[in-house]
This record gives C-alpha cells, structure tokens and sequence, in this order.
C-alpha cells in the first residue's frame, strides 16, 4: 500500500483511532457521522487472498493467511477478517456479579438496559440475520433482527430437524453478513484505506473474500 501523502494529514483531529477493525471502524463511522475530524491508523494492509482455481475448494481459514501461528496479524477490518461473523449480544446475567471459588466478579456499572438501544443500532449496521425465538438466554429486545435468518445449507437443516424432533432447543446464530435473505449484495459499500479526513476517501475495493462480512466494510462509507 503507498505510503500516505504526510500533505493531506491535517494538523489537528477531534479523534486519533488505533485500529480499522471492529470497534475502531464502528467509532470512527459514528464520530465522522458527528461532523468529527477523525484518523484512523492502521498498521496492516488489506488482506490480499490469492486468486482461487475455479476446482479449488471454497474458504480460506486464518492457517492458510498465516501458517505461522506466532505471527503478527494486521488488516485493514482486524480481526473481522478471520470470524465466523456470529454476533451475539450479551446476556442480562452477564452483566451481574459472579461468585467463583476464588472470588467475587463484580457487576458492571451498568444494566443491559443501557446497551440494548445501541445493539440494535450495530445490528442495522452489520446486517445482522437472525431470529429470536427458541433460544431461552435471548435479552429482551425492543426491535427484530433487521433481517431473517440465513438458510440452512442442506445437510445443516436436516440434523437440525432431527435435533428438534429429539426435543432439543434449536435456533439459528445470529450472523452478519450481506448474502442473506432481503438483503441484496448490492448494497454492500466499497472499502479502502481511510484518509485525513471526517468523510474517508476510498481508492480501492476489498477482496470478494472479503464482501461477506460486514464489519470490515460496514463502518466505512462508499
């Protein structure tokens, strides 16, 4: 990736961000939406996955980016580069003291509550695809999944049938990603490296790899 330009950097910033993945993309969207002055630094690159043989298998896995487990990993998106994209919200006991044989785990200063607002404001963000019945530790929810669940690949729904039929609880992961049903992979935005300013200027698109998961492009804009 060229080095950027030191010219374009502004002398003052309302925000310095260390990190392009998911939380510091999510920041930087929302203070830029503020009117903020924000840059983001980033020490990697944009993962650049090898062009696939159309008889190669489908999937790329973190071993076959970075055989050595030792190795530093650093992408434009972090580690939204390596998930299985589920993103659960936490449970109302999660948030509650926890006594352990060694100890006490305090409770933390605030309430899911306070936080269930700003989950469905990140839900919208990732195109989260999910549905909240039969899973029995689901947090209260003012507002649905924005979009359905995923389908079941066949063979997935079948032992999830005969999981059901046995009486056990089965409902589908909560999981961002913009293949899903009524969600059209033509919304999905472009994402390039981030530049000195509050609207990030964009000069190149992520690998197709990479358009399924949200996180790593949702918080940029086109």
């Amino acid at each position: 990736m060229p080095e950027t330009n030191t010219a374009e950097i502004k002398p003052r910033y309302d925000a310095v961000i260390i990190g392009s993945g998911l939380g510091g993309a999510t920041l930087a969207l929302r203070l830029g939406q503020a009117g903020r002055k924000v840059l983001v630094i980033e020490r990697g690159d944009f993962l650049k996955p090898q062009r696939q043989d159309a008889s190669a298998p489908v999937g790329r896995y973190l071993y076959h980016m970075a055989p050595d487990r030792d190795a530093q990993l650093s992408y434009v998106g972090g580690q939204t580069k390596f998930y299985g994209s589920a993103l659960y919200r936490l449970r109302e006991s999660d948030f509650c003291a926890v006594e352990h044989e060694s100890g006490t785990s305090p409770a933390w200063p605030i309430a899911y509550a306070t936080l269930q607002p700003y989950y469905a404001q990140a839900e919208t963000l990732f195109r989260v695809h999910g549905a909240p019945e039969g899973d029995a530790s689901e947090p209260p929810r003012t507002t649905s999944f924005p979009y359905p669940p995923i389908p079941r690949e066949p063979i997935v729904a079948k032992l999830a049938q005969r999981l059901a039929q046995s009486g056990a609880g089965v409902w589908p992961s909560p999981a961002a990603s913009t293949t899903g049903p009524a969600d059209p992979a033509s919304c999905v935005p472009r994402a390039t490296r981030i530049t000195a300013s509050s609207t990030p200027r964009w000069t190149r698109k992520p690998p197709p790899s990479a358009r399924r998961w949200p996180p790593a492009t949702s918080s940029w804009p086109p």
